[in-house]
């Protein structure tokens, strides 16, 4: 052979054996990806143990790696049985094709990896997200259950656990003391510092938590972790794209700014939530917010509409406290008998809401039904387990008392159960016989009330005050 004819051999030669690497390579990168694509689209939110550990996972695996291993057994033994498989990918990775199918091979790969990047792992748990926007926790809880069977990654079973548990307990008003809740509010920190935040539910525990925990703790005016949840949330929202997720957190700061009554800064939160939110269920809510900004800041017929629009919609396992809410907002409006009828509907789904028997009392209250709003009241005071909440009925079933033009000892009573002082004769008598003390008393039943934290309760605060007022003038 000329040195002319070696010449032309050796890139061929040095060519087709690189190619053959670059297949094989490209190969096992296919297998690599099929079992992360296998594990984020089949197995969701598994740990790589508890994926690997499944039967059926490993079964699916050995499967294909069996078939695979054969094929390559049978090519490079050269047997004859399924000999034309193999010859064929002899031949291949012999001829002119081979860059043809390193080429398909290498394609094959990019999409695959490109679609697990854009893809991302299959949600986890979308029936909990649509179970979440019903509000119906009891189904969420259930599933959760099913869920915790199955090898999560801890971080997933913590954020559904904290969603499920938070959420419900609030939307039930059920939260009392507040250290475990400062635990749960520390543990959603530590979850969203670790950039664990599904479908927002972190971020979303977070702020509820922070919003609980002003309601029991920050009475006295200090809104510190309402302000630390807003930072955090806002910081969120400047990175998301999509529209419903920016509807979701903005709605959610309208609420931390409700709850700390700055109603011109959550108006347009909602009103720009209201414009991204497509989901009928999350619209509902977003209006039925809106309503109560618009109640607060006296509007209470733009109040009553929104909450009309958001009727239809609302969530199947809130409709105990809409109807609660909107037979208040009717009241404020003074539409007593159809504030009534919401009311009652509310106590027909959840019979042992007692919040509902509270806006019931006040209804009764202003319609002058003062025996029966005492009785609801009472309810109040002996079903509730928020200790505001209990004060607050105190001091308001007091007041009903007074209204109905009841003995002196009787509301007095009450008043000073609320103030947290003794009950005694003795007590009754100095109180009852002393403007002073009558007037520190009434000044401290507006403080109360005022620490509640109640919308649209200035109207007793401002009676309480004016009481105290006409005791400390001496009239």
């Amino acid at each position: 052979m000329s040195e002319a004819a070696i010449t032309q051999t050796r890139p061929h030669a040095l060519k087709t054996p690189l190619l053959q690497l670059a297949a094989a390579g490209l190969a096992l990168l296919l297998y690599a990806l099929g079992i992360v694509a296998a594990k984020w689209w089949l197995y969701p939110g598994w740990t790589w143990r508890g994926y690997l550990t499944e039967l059926k996972a490993v079964a699916g695996l050995l499967i294909f790696a069996l078939g695979f291993g054969f094929w390559l057994f049978e090519l490079y033994r050269s047997r004859k049985i399924f000999e034309a498989g193999p010859v064929a990918l002899r031949s291949l990775l012999r001829s002119e094709r081979l860059p043809t199918m390193v080429g398909v091979l290498l394609l094959t790969v990019l999409a695959l990896a490109i679609a697990l990047v854009v893809v991302g792992e299959r949600p986890v748990a979308y029936e909990l997200v649509r179970l979440s926007e019903q509000s119906n926790w009891k189904h969420a809880r259930g599933y959760l259950q099913s869920l915790n069977q199955d090898p999560l990654r801890t971080e997933l079973v913590d954020t559904f656990k904290l969603f499920v548990d938070v959420h419900e307990l609030s939307d039930r008003d059920q939260l009392k003391g507040s250290r475990s809740l400062r635990e749960d509010r520390q543990r959603a920190a530590q979850l969203l510092d670790e950039g664990h935040d599904y479908y927002l539910f972190n971020s979303l525990s977070y702020a509820e938590l922070s919003k609980a925990i002003y309601f029991i703790e920050d009475a006295d005016g200090r809104k510190t972790r309402l302000e630390e949840a807003i930072s955090r949330l806002n910081r969120r929202l400047s990175l998301l794209t999509d529209r419903r997720d920016q509807s979701r957190l903005l709605a959610r700061i309208g609420e931390l700014h409700l709850a700390g009554r700055e109603y011109s800064a959550a108006q347009p939160l909602f009103e720009q939530a209201l414009v991204l939110e497509t989901r009928e269920t999350l619209t509902a809510r977003i209006r039925a917010n809106l309503g109560n900004v618009h109640a607060a800041l006296g509007d209470l017929e733009r109040a009553v509409h929104l909450y009309t629009e958001a009727e239809s919609n609302y969530p199947e396992g809130r409709r105990a406290i809409f109807y609660s809410n909107f037979g208040y907002l009717l009241m404020l409006a003074k539409d007593y008998v159809a504030a009534k009828q919401k009311v009652e509907r509310a106590i027909q789904i959840e019979p042992t809401d007692w919040y509902s028997y509270l806006n019931l009392a006040l209804i009764k209250e202003r319609l002058g039904d003062f025996d029966d709003a005492y009785e609801d009241f009472k309810v109040v005071i002996r079903n509730s387990e928020n200790s505001d909440s209990r004060r607050e009925a105190k001091v308001l079933a007091g007041r009903c008392l007074e209204l109905a033009g009841r003995p002196a000892p009787e509301y007095l009573a009450l008043y000073l159960e609320a103030d947290g002082r003794s009950t005694s004769s003795v007590q009754l008598s100095r109180v009852q016989n002393s403007i002073q003390e009558r007037a520190t008393l009434y000044s401290r039943m507006a403080t109360h009330l005022e620490n509640t934290n109640t919308h649209a309760i200035e109207t007793y605060i401002d009676w309480f005050h004016k009481r105290a007022l006409e005791y400390s003038s001496g009239s």
